[in-house]
């Protein structure tokens, strides 16, 4: 072969191996030219498999009217040192017209059935072996020194496409990897997340109203209250009734993460961005892509950290900390605070320019003694949170007395102080011990329930008395009283959802039956049809 030939040979074969990263389609495109040149039934490229031991094949190519014997994958004895045998040889290209003198094809007899002629070249990319490119005939035939210097000429091109073909590869895996982490921990976060409201249709009716107006909107939102109010149950039902509900919904604390980390945190960095950035880090903006999220405690971020999140608000766009490149994002931000945000913002703590950018939509969750009528619902809800993860057999029902102690309770620490309390009654055996006897009514200035007349019991613990004198009741004086004002504030709806039997926590049959027993008469369960016309 003519220098000038061989220069065409090797510009035509390198335009067919370098335009296709399916290795597949390179190598059947280069069999079709290949022939023009050697003879040759069957093509394929290999990858040695050394940890697994064994041959994997790549792309694979044969004659119309031949059988392919080369097999997908082939395990050989002590690969390691045939590899080792193969890459050292001092001939770059490999020819075994006597296939029983290797063992290789030996191995390949003895899977075909059938004996062949090999010719291959091993390839390597930067010193590291990374497979071959091997062909096959069946006839008498020997392969020849004209054969190896045109398989010679594809080494360098093939042993480079293989490289970016397993680079590639790896990039896939590692997406896809990528992708499934992100798919399970958004569903982990949704599984985690408390999809009812308690208190929907009672203290958080208002809340909960705003929330189904602006929950599919892609407006900011910023939620205050006391701390322990659970701001975060209101942000995941932000996210849960948005359309963005499928993706993730990521929460951050901004008050743990310390004021050197944060920027990283939320806006990710380069490797050598800073000391001790030894490779890039995703941050959780980047993460939370498509999806929502929540800044907890938001008037912690430093101002540079708030310089940023200007920018993603008005922008939609970040950049990594030690990095020149605008990365584009499509999330929600729902931020909240305990704090007073403009007392901050005259302090010169907050940038007014962010207050004003996230204080599109604000929402204020009331304390836990100002929706004192959620407490039963609350107390229900979280001892069947706290059974499950306690792994009880069954679970605990507080008495009535037992809600009119937490009733009268101030509550300044909200949900999160009624949940420790809960989990500390059921830690105690429930049974055996009161709420009354748990709380400590000294610390605080609220009253204790036995102090109070039955009226006023009955009025802390969201029910209106009626007017009595401060008296000593009998038992069933007391009942009476107690289920006429449960029916007074149900709009005198005795069963069916939001009605007095569903308050009281029994059966409607059962209270029907106190009703009957204790002369108390329903004035009306549902509404009377119109009359007739």
């Amino acid at each position: 072969m003519n220098h000038a030939k061989h220069f065409e040979v090797y510009k035509q074969a390198v335009n067919i191996i370098s335009k296709n990263l399916d290795m597949n389609i390179v190598i059947t495109d280069l069999f079709v030219f290949l022939k023009d040149h050697i003879h040759l039934d069957e093509l394929a490229l290999i990858y040695y498999d050394v940890p697994k031991n064994r041959f994997q094949r790549l792309g694979h190519a044969v004659s119309p009217n031949k059988k392919a014997h080369l097999p997908e994958q082939l395990v050989i004895d002590n690969a390691v040192g045939y590899i080792d045998t193969v890459f050292n040889d001092a001939e770059s290209v490999i020819v075994i017209n006597d296939p029983a003198l290797d063992p290789l094809a030996t191995a390949y007899a003895l899977h075909t059935g059938k004996s062949e002629r090999y010719i291959g070249v091993p390839l390597v990319h930067n010193k590291d072996r990374i497979g071959g490119l091997v062909a096959t005939r069946s006839d008498d035939i020997p392969y020849d020194k004209a054969d190896k210097a045109l398989f010679d000429l594809l080494k360098s091109p093939l042993a480079l496409a293989m490289s970016n073909w397993m680079r590639h590869h790896r990039l896939v895996e590692i997406n896809d990897q990528y992708l499934t982490q992100k798919r399970e921990l958004a569903n982990k976060l949704r599984g985690d997340c408390q999809h009812k409201v308690i208190g929907d249709k009672g203290g958080l009716r208002e809340v909960m109203g705003n929330v189904q107006k602006v929950a599919s909107l892609d407006s900011s939102i910023v939620i205050t209250g006391e701390t322990g109010v659970g701001k975060d149950v209101i942000a995941n039902a932000i996210h849960n009734l948005s359309n963005r509900r499928e993706n993730p919904f990521i929460k951050i604390d901004c008050g743990t993460i310390p004021e050197s980390l944060i920027e990283s945190e939320l806006f990710g960095h380069e490797k050598g961005a800073f000391t001790g950035a030894q490779a890039r880090k995703i941050g959780t903006f980047e993460i939370a892509d498509k999806g929502t999220v929540f800044l907890d405690e938001i008037g912690e971020l430093s101002l540079s950290a708030q310089v940023k999140l200007l920018r993603l608000l008005q922008h939609r766009e970040i950049v990594r900390v030690g990095g020149p490149k605008v990365i584009p994002l499509d999330i929600r931000i729902v931020c909240a605070t305990h704090r007073n945000l403009e007392e901050m913002v005259k302090e010169g703590s907050f940038r007014q320019d962010l207050w004003y950018r996230l204080n599109v939509f604000p929402l204020h969750i009331p304390p836990l003694r100002k929706r004192k009528q959620d407490i039963p619902d609350l107390v229900s809800y979280l001892i069947q949170k706290k059974s499950r993860e306690m792994n009880l057999p069954g679970r605990p029902v507080p008495n009535n007395f037992d809600l009119l102690a937490l009733s009268a309770y101030d509550w300044p620490g909200n949900i999160r102080e009624l949940e420790n309390v809960i989990e500390r009654w059921m830690i105690l055996g429930s049974g055996a011990v009161s709420f009354q006897s748990i709380l400590n009514p000294e610390a605080h200035t609220a009253p204790c329930p036995e102090t109070l007349s039955a009226p006023s019991r009955l009025a802390v613990a969201g029910f209106e008395s009626i007017t009595a004198p401060d008296q000593i009741m009998t038992l069933n004086q007391l009942n009476k009283e107690y289920i006429e004002a449960a029916l007074k504030i149900c709009n005198h709806q005795v069963g069916g959802e939001g009605g007095a039997a569903a308050r009281l926590g029994l059966p409607r049959t059962t209270l029907a039956s106190k009703m009957k027993k204790l002369g108390i008469a329903s004035c009306r369960a549902h509404k009377a049809p119109p009359p007739m016309r």
